[in-house]
């Protein structure tokens, strides 16, 4: 049986992306299992490559701890729980608040703009498919705001840090489960209005509140 489903031939052009790409796309997906083993050379063939890009794209995921690797077991898929994403936003929750606080200063319209559609995705992922259809548009949205702050090492920090928790939270059914399409687009929302100068509430309220923060 193949391991990612049907995934179309990947082009000989930036290999490594395509690759790369595809299972990011695969992993927010919720394509695989707790412990299960990633074989660079099944996945060669999946994609009609050599075993070189893949092993490379691999070992990129590993380092943004999507992944884990050892010499003996090979690459495999995390086994996060409850208490690893704990930690996970013990850690994402001030770096969040300043990346909020810094973008705050420079959004434009048009940053607002696009954040609106990404906002739109997460909500069009949910009516797809429930929350375990969101984390890729959901990352996206996070991302954005991220980016926006302008600062690169914190943006790399909260990637580094936040990537697994978005990768494994609905696939290991590890997230809230009051959580609901009406929530999840009020919660968003608030970034937004904070972003626009429209919420009176703090970056710090707005994190963790999303975050369910000390719950």
């Amino acid at each position: 049986m193949s391991v990612l489903g049907s995934f179309s031939r990947v082009r000989p052009a930036a290999i490594r992306r395509n690759v790369l790409d595809a299972l990011r796309g695969a992993l927010l997906s919720g394509r695989f299992e707790p412990d299960q083993e990633i074989s660079d050379s099944v996945l060669a063939a999946e994609f009609q490559v050599s075993r070189g890009p893949v092993r490379e794209a691999l070992l990129i995921l590993t380092e943004e701890g999507v992944l884990r690797h050892d010499h003996n077991r090979g690459f495999r898929i995390p086994r996060l729980t409850r208490e690893d994403m704990r930690q996970i936003v013990k850690v994402r929750e001030p770096l969040e608040i300043r990346a909020l606080e810094d973008a705050r200063l420079v959004v434009t319209t048009v940053d607002l703009a696009r954040l609106t559609l990404k906002h739109r995705a997460i909500d069009e992922a949910y009516a797809l498919g429930g929350a375990s259809n969101c984390s890729c548009a959901e990352l996206d949205f996070h991302q954005e705001i991220w980016d926006l702050s302008g600062n690169v090492w914190l943006a790399a920090a909260l990637s580094r840090v936040c990537r697994p928790y978005f990768t494994y939270v609905s696939a290991f059914r590890l997230g809230h489960k009051g959580m609901t399409a009406e929530l999840l687009h009020s919660h968003h929302e608030r970034y937004l209005r904070y972003l626009a100068g429209d919420e009176v509430g703090t970056a710090a309220e707005c994190v963790r509140s999303h975050l369910n923060f000390g719950e």
